[in-house]
């Protein structure tokens, strides 16, 4: 794996020295399971919902309120206190519905400003045939799926080019893993796609020590995975640094979770 992982970790510098991790400690994850997303809001303060895929309203017009739809992200801001407002949001990939039931107040803090709705509709198969952003001849390996990643995450839905045979999946997982040996690292799954015949997850790493560290993925990573590239760096700088975290791709034979409760090599 280690010459996997150098291979992609420089190419992965080429794509942009200017875009940093997400702060996941701002961020919830939630699974759509048929049962209406609760969502508190603090009056006067943005939410952020994002969808798996560009979404319509059903219901639009809601009153204390102030929400734009951009490419399968609502913004959500609240303009008086209110309870159980519902809104219905329509996924416009394959046509789930999913139902937010809304709440504001003014001194409420849901310790979070961006809410991530995960679901395992599939993606409808006439949307298939879009650009890729594969290997140069179309395929999809280690390296394309890598920066498949980083253009979900970082890149504008709108400028994004989706990679053909790869759809979003839910994790079923916990906020937080032991991915790391190293418990002082607090690892937050993002998101995760699958292929055909891989996997591929996005999952944020925190630095809680005083001082740096640099990240092995051989030595630092549990689990079974093809291949692993942290993006913008390995190197963590001490908490509360502006470069304390960081992301890491890994790209994996399984399931998330079966490929992390795995040993390397022990059952495949």
């Amino acid at each position: 794996m280690k010459k996997l992982i150098v291979v992609v970790s420089i190419i992965l510098v080429s794509i942009s020295s200017s875009v940093f991790a997400r702060d996941v400690r701002t961020e919830r994850h939630v699974h759509w399971d048929k049962t209406p997303i609760a969502v508190s809001l603090t009056q006067g303060k943005l939410m952020m919902v994002d969808f798996p895929h560009p979404v319509s309203l059903i219901k639009p017009s809601l009153e204390d309120m102030k929400v734009r739809n951009l490419s399968g992200v609502l913004y959500l801001t609240s303009l008086a206190s209110f309870e159980d407002k519902e809104l219905l949001v329509k996924d416009n990939n394959n046509g789930e519905v999913f139902i937010l039931t809304l709440s504001s107040s003014n001194n409420s803090d849901a310790g979070y400003t961006r809410l991530i709705v995960e679901s395992d509709a599939l993606d409808n198969p006439s949307n298939g045939a879009q650009k890729s952003v594969g290997g140069e001849d179309g395929s999809i390996n280690y390296l394309s799926l890598t920066r498949f990643v980083i253009h979900s995450l970082y890149v504008s839905k709108r400028l994004a080019t989706p990679l053909e045979g790869v759809q979003r999946i839910a994790m079923h997982t916990k906020r937080h893993i032991p991915l790391l040996y190293n418990n002082q690292i607090i690892a937050s799954p993002i998101a995760s796609w699958r292929s055909e015949f891989l996997y591929v997850t996005a999952v944020q790493l925190q630095n809680t020590q005083d001082e740096a560290t640099h990240l092995d993925a051989e030595k630092d990573i549990r689990g079974d995975w093809k291949s692993a590239a942290f993006y913008p760096s390995d190197i963590l700088s001490k908490r509360g640094a502006k470069s304390d975290s960081t992301l890491a791709i890994l790209i994996s034979s399984k399931p998330f979770n079966a490929a992390l409760n795995s040993v390397a090599g022990g059952d495949e």
